[in-house]
């Protein structure tokens, strides 16, 4: 899963870099697009479909 950053939200985490944590409010596009995400059916879906 990829997500596009823009200007503000590139400058947050970068903020979230100095300081150690990252917070979710600099992020809502972020929260709301990984809401209903499961990580591991993602990771799954880019294995390729060889059942060896």
């Amino acid at each position: 899963m990829k997500y596009w950053l823009n200007n503000d939200e590139k400058r947050a985490l970068l903020v979230a870099v100095t300081k150690g944590y990252l917070d979710t409010d600099e992020f809502p596009g972020l929260i709301k697009e990984l809401q209903g995400v499961n990580a591991f059916e993602e990771l799954m879906k880019t294995l390729p479909d060889n059942p060896e």
